[in-house]
């Protein structure tokens, strides 16, 4: 078989999410201003330094590993068995609405045999594997054209090895997270702005936006409110698109809608879970800030949340939706949708006809 696809998914994924799996829930804070833009001079250069093209984020599917969104396809690689190391890239075709094994990858077994703290580059077309550490506590979030958007802790003071609850606490109080563009062509980073480590959550990267919740009020109360602020990279300035979240009832998660590679249409969503309506799953524009339920589906008797997977060069949507066990991707139903029909809580255009294993 063509195994071109799959060294592609493979090499994107050590690539970006070796560094990158716990960023998303790294708290990366708020309340008062972000600094300025200012160049970063005492992080070393990285050694050896490789160019790099244009980067794309390569997107985890809720109930399994790295896809890839052609425009006509969607490919996802999954394990094949807990028993033996081989992985699956399944193909879900929207033209034809079927989902098939497009190849599998013997002796492959998923995020493995990596060390913390290190980027991993892979030729896939020499089989050789270039590594350049990363500072302490960083971690890769995003990317934009040829640059790596980082994340990382700087405190006043190191932390003990061994040190106490209280002793973290206390520097960590004075403590900001550092975002900076890596560029690893050169080694180069830049900052953009830091955030007090206290105060908020990293959500994700929109068209030039850093998307995090700040200012809290009434904190650790059930009526805890927070706001959600982007700091814009055009201009160097925080803004607010949602002064008040209830973090009571609202969770704010990134969303895993993307895009077909290379269309150069940014992913506009966050997923947004209502623990206050049963659950219910909304999607938050980062343009406009307006929150919009997702539709239910019914599915082999039994009503769940169409989850968006991504966007088909035609502009239709895939979702997902599991009406046996949402943690097991095997019994995973996707269907295509008119974008209109998805936002007024009607019903897909069509489903896929799923690969069953046996």
């Amino acid at each position: 078989m063509n195994r071109t696809l799959p060294l592609i998914l493979t090499a994107a994924l050590l690539l970006t999410a070796c560094a990158s799996a716990d960023a998303t829930t790294s708290p990366s804070a708020a309340a008062s201003s972000p600094s300025q833009p200012a160049a970063e001079t005492s992080a070393p250069p990285l050694t050896p330094k490789f160019p790099v093209g244009h980067l794309l984020t390569l997107p985890q599917n809720q109930n399994s590993g790295p896809v890839w969104n052609t425009g006509d396809a969607l490919y996802e690689l999954r394990d094949a068995s807990n028993m033996t190391p081989e992985a699956l890239v399944l193909k879900t075709e929207y033209a034809a609405l079927t989902q098939s094994v497009y190849c599998d990858i013997p002796g492959c077994p998923l995020a493995a045999s990596h060390q913390p703290g290190t980027l991993y580059r892979w030729d896939w077309q020499n089989d050789t594997v270039q590594t350049i550490p990363m500072l302490a506590d960083e971690k890769i979030i995003a990317c934009e054209g040829s640059r790596f958007l980082t994340i990382r802790i700087e405190a006043n003071e190191p932390f003990p090895n061994f040190g106490s609850t209280e002793q973290e606490k206390a520097i960590l109080a004075h403590a900001v997270y550092v975002y900076a563009w890596l560029d690893p062509a050169t080694g180069a980073r830049e900052k953009i702005c830091t955030r007090p480590y206290a105060d908020g959550y990293f959500h994700n990267y929109y068209d030039g936006r850093i998307y995090y919740t700040g200012n809290f009020r009434n904190a650790d109360t059930p009526g805890q409110q927070a706001a959600l602020l982007y700091f814009d990279t055009a201009d160097g300035t925080e803004k607010t698109l949602l002064e008040t979240i209830p973090l009571d009832t609202y969770v704010i998660d990134v969303c895993v809608p993307f895009s077909p590679a290379f269309a150069g249409v940014p992913q506009r969503y966050l997923r947004v879970l209502n623990a206050g309506d049963a659950y219910a799953d909304c999607l938050l524009d980062m343009e406009t800030g307006d929150v919009l339920p997702a539709p239910t589906v019914t599915a082999e008797g039994v009503r769940r949340p169409a989850l968006l997977l991504a966007c088909t060069a035609s502009g239709q949507w895939l979702t997902t939706a599991n009406p046996r066990d949402s943690y097991d991707p095997q019994y995973s139903l996707y269907a295509l949708w008119d974008p209109a029909d998805f936002l007024a809580d009607g019903q897909p255009a069509a489903w896929v006809t799923m690969y069953a294993t046996e």
